[in-house]
C-alpha cells in the first residue's frame, strides 16, 4: 500500500518490473543492509545477556546441518524469493 520495498530482492523485481530506474537500485541496498544492521544491533542490545544455552526458541527454525547442505538451504532460499518477489 506504501509502496516501500524494504527487501533487497523485492528492489531488484521492482527494478526488472520497470517500475525503478537502474540509478536507485544501488543506493536502496545500501540504505537497506544499513537498515538491517542497526535493526540487528538493536536486537542484540535488547536480548544481550537474556539468552544463552537454548537449543529451541529464538533462531531454532534454521537448516539442520546434519540432514540438509548449504545447497539444499540455499535452494530453498531462492525458491522462497522467487515466490515472495512474484507474490509482490
Amino acid at each position: 500500500i506504501s509502496g516501500a520495498h524494504l527487501n533487497p530482492a523485492v528492489t531488484l523485481g521492482v527494478f526488472l518490473a520497470g517500475r525503478m530506474q537502474a540509478k536507485d537500485v544501488i543506493p536502496y541496498w545500501i540504505a537497506q543492509v544499513i537498515g538491517a544492521i542497526i535493526a540487528s544491533l538493536a536486537l542484540w542490545i535488547i536480548v544481550s545477556g537474556q539468552v544463552g544455552g537454548h537449543t529451541g526458541g529464538f533462531g531454532a527454525n534454521g537448516w539442520d546441518t546434519t540432514k540438509w547442505g548449504v545447497s539444499s538451504a540455499l535452494l530453498w532460499e531462492l525458491i522462497g524469493t522467487f515466490t515472495f518477489v512474484t507474490v509482490i
